[in-house]
């Protein structure tokens, strides 16, 4: 599923379509097709981020799981980065209070009451021990998929 250059500890899955083509260069060269459409905003993509972290804990070498955006760009060079990732002995990930009306779905509580519901980026970076739990969660995931539906744009009202 995931391949590595020679001695490379690292293994890369890209997350894509059947039909979509892209180029690998140098050592990244993993593809792990996921089963549905992904949309943006749904519970789709947290279902997709779930099945890639499954396919890459089933290598107990993986110790570092990194979920990164196609749309977003590190304010800092690749060196920088993966040393900071690497080399960090904890889970890296962004949340906030969401403030904006509508987002969150009363129903979803108790399971996640509002008081902990955030908003969180794209960009994570997981120790082993978070992507498990990640990956052994049913209660979230069956939650958001009941409840977090993608309003429409606004001109499409």
């Amino acid at each position: 599923m995931a391949k590595t250059k020679g001695n490379s500890p690292e293994a890369v899955l890209i997350q894509t379509i059947e039909s979509y083509n892209f180029k690998l260069s140098g050592w990244a060269a993993g593809k792990y097709e996921v089963p549905d459409m992904v949309g943006w905003g749904e519970s789709s993509m947290i279902a997709a981020e779930k099945l890639l972290l499954e396919a890459t804990l089933e290598d107990p070498a993986n110790q570092r799981f990194v979920l990164l955006s196609d749309s977003c760009v590190p304010l800092y060079n690749f060196s920088y980065i993966y040393n900071y990732v690497m080399y960090s002995p904890r889970s890296l990930m962004d949340s906030f209070l969401d403030k904006k009306e509508g987002r969150y779905n009363p129903k979803m509580s108790p399971i996640i009451p509002k008081e902990k519901w955030r908003k969180g980026s794209q960009w994570i970076t997981l120790v082993r021990s978070h992507a498990e739990v990640i990956v052994d969660d049913e209660d979230i995931l069956s939650v958001f998929k009941k409840f977090c539906k993608r309003r429409p744009p606004v001109d499409a009202r």
